[in-house]
Formats: structure tokens, sequence, C-alpha cells
């Protein structure tokens, strides 16, 4: 049985065009990759019951305007309005499925430098959720952008990341 996870509802609709705004459902960007087949519910009459992403902006921490290959015009923006975004969890992206609250008190674990510290809290970071990282000495934070060309994996109480040269020592 095929198992789906609710990434983002359609709060409104921007310009004439179909571009349409959402709002993720956790507090983590809208990480679906251009292409990917998303699903809508409730499904509404005349309207595609599957939809095909074609372009995201992010406009904040968890909102994003967005357009779907199926939808062309306001008349089918405005009838998706409230519907929510499903998509399968064996084809989300690995960091969609995670909630920011889930990773405090996690061993923060760079491939380079070994152990960051733990997670202590997540901020917003404008585009993305960043990761407050503090060391083990509480001598310093270190913030790490939450996306998955940093962040590799989460697994057994750790976040595996690969920081870029310079980030750990800001």
């Amino acid at each position: 049985m095929t198992s789906w996870l609710d990434i983002a509802s359609i709060s409104g609709k921007h310009g004439t065009k179909g571009r349409l705004t959402v709002e993720t459902r956790v507090d983590l960007p809208f990480l679906c990759d251009e292409g990917v087949s998303l699903f809508v519910v409730p499904p509404r009459i005349d309207v595609p019951r599957t939809l095909h992403l074609s372009s995201v902006t992010m406009t904040g921490l968890s909102s994003a305007q967005v357009m779907f290959k199926e939808v062309d015009s306001i008349d089918v923006a405005e009838e998706l309005i409230g519907c929510h975004l499903l998509i399968e969890a064996d084809k989300a992206p690995a960091l969609l499925a995670i909630e920011g609250h889930d990773l405090i008190g996690c061993a923060v674990l760079d491939d380079a430098e070994g152990l960051l510290g733990h997670v202590v809290d997540m901020q917003e970071g404008g585009y993305q959720a960043l990761l407050v990282v503090r060391s083990d000495d509480d001598e310093h934070e270190i913030l790490i952008p939450f996306v998955e060309g940093i962040v590799q994996g989460i697994e057994d109480d750790v976040v595996h990341v690969s920081c870029p040269q310079g980030l750990t020592e800001l």
C-alpha cells in the first residue's frame, strides 16, 4: 500500500497565469524538485488530481509560489485554493519527512571535522531552516542550513553533515 506525505496546502493564487502560493506543512522549505508529481486532495471537479511541478520560487521559510504544468489559468488556480498537496513517501526528498523538533538533542557529525555539538534549536533563516548547534563545551553556536546539499542524512539521533569550508568558523 502506498504511503503519502501531506507536504503543503494551496493558500492562494498569484497573477493570472495559474501561479499558486503554497504553505508547507512543516517549517522546512518546499523541497520538491521541478517535475515531481503531487496528488491533490480533496479532489475538485474539472481540475486534475495529479499535478506536475514546473517551477518553484521560495517566498519565505515555509511558503513558495509554484507553477504546475496542468494549471494554466486563474480559473483552475482558484479551484485549487484550500487543497493539500501529497507526495508518495518513497519519492519524497529525504529531508521532507523530518520535523524540526525531532532533531533537538541530536548530535551533529561533520564528515571533515567530526562532532560539532548537539542541535539545541531550529530557526528561520530566510529561505531555509537553520539548525542551531551548540558545541559540547558550550563555547559557541553554529548555524547550519538545513538543506540537502549540507545535511547528508539522519540516523540513530545523529545528523550527518558536510559543511562548506569556513561555515563552522563563523
